[in-house]
């Protein structure tokens, strides 16, 4: 079993295939298709910092939506002295050394840090304030040899993936939204997806798009075309065999 971020960015030849105008789809998405919603963050001299910057803001985020912590609190700069937000720290670094992060963090934040992660978490507020019923954390259940996964946000029948990196959006931010709808359309615990959305709190941009049009763009299938192909991709295919033959290259 692989994580749907390892299948997204592995398995080029199947990608490619699939999906054969997904970089000059992304192009355009990036040169004219994306909205400008808020300043771009400036740089962290710790590299290795960003990744715990943006998790913690998106934890601190889901608190709030949770109704575990309130918003005014988040932008006081004695909550980041306190014993809740060190706990925190621990309990996200934690989570990242799953994913090789960990080994470089900078320890405790500079004041600029902390700006960063006040002025995320409030772009996270800000960006979904006019939605109801929002869900962190949708899950999909597995499908071949994709284990249960777990999106970013669904809200009112939208899927919105959170990309916090300091970077524009990618070929494999697509693919990734794919996997997620291939697994919802066949669950049997189907959710409403019509909208796709990508949106960057950090570099401040977003993206939204209905799923037929992505599909549309990306593949010149329809919806259910794509994610057929998906779906046999992964119950069909020997993906220990091609890693031997360098299928996951």
């Amino acid at each position: 079993m692989i994580s749907e971020i390892t299948f997204s960015r592995k398995f080029t030849s199947f990608w490619n295939q699939l999906l054969p105008n997904a970089n000059n789809y992304v192009r355009l998405v990036n040169g004219c298709l994306l909205e400008t919603l808020y300043e771009p963050q400036r740089h962290t001299d710790n590299k290795e910092n960003i990744a715990l910057i943006n998790e913690i803001s998106f934890n601190l985020y889901t608190k709030i939506v949770n109704g575990k912590l309130l918003s005014p609190i988040v932008f006081k700069n004695e909550f980041y002295q306190s014993k809740s937000f060190s706990l925190l720290v621990e309990e996200v670094k934690y989570y990242l050394l799953k994913f090789t992060y960990g080994s470089k963090f900078l320890l405790p934040f500079n004041q600029q840090e902390i700006n960063s992660i006040k002025k995320l978490t409030f772009n996270l507020l800000d960006y979904f304030k006019n939605y109801s019923n929002i869900v962190i954390a949708p899950e999909f259940k597995g499908c071949g040899f994709i284990h249960q996964v777990k999106g970013d946000v669904y809200a009112d029948s939208k899927l919105i993936e959170i990309k916090a990196g300091d970077r524009y959006f990618k070929v494999i931010d697509f693919r990734q939204i794919l996997v997620y709808c291939t697994l919802n359309f066949y669950s049997n615990d189907r959710k409403t997806i019509n909208e796709i959305k990508l949106f960057n709190p950090r570099v401040g941009i977003a993206f939204s798009t209905d799923v037929h049009s992505l599909c549309k763009n990306l593949a010149a299938l329809l919806p259910e075309e794509v994610f057929y192909e998906i779906k046999t991709f992964v119950t069909e295919h020997d993906f220990i065999a091609g890693a031997l033959t360098s299928n996951l290259a």
